[in-house]
């Protein structure tokens, strides 16, 4: 299961240690940011994103991945 807002660590797969947080624009398209960081919690650690157009791309985008998540 994806959530939406939170923050989770890849725990297995592509990135292991890697915290993500998935989040949906605000412009109104329906598409997502897929937000990547060693540690969301410190500023000086730096943060990547990726954009998809729909939470399948989303869902396609994690299996690719293969990412298990531990969801905080």
């Amino acid at each position: 299961m994806i959530c939406i807002d939170r923050v989770g660590k890849v725990i297995e797969g592509d990135d292991v240690g890697t915290e993500i947080q998935v989040t949906q624009a605000t412009d109104g398209t329906g598409a997502y940011y897929i937000l990547m960081s060693d540690d969301f919690s410190n500023p000086e650690t730096d943060k990547f994103d990726s954009w998809v157009e729909s939470l399948e791309d989303v869902e396609e985008y994690f299996k690719e991945s293969n990412w298990v998540i531990e969801w905080q």
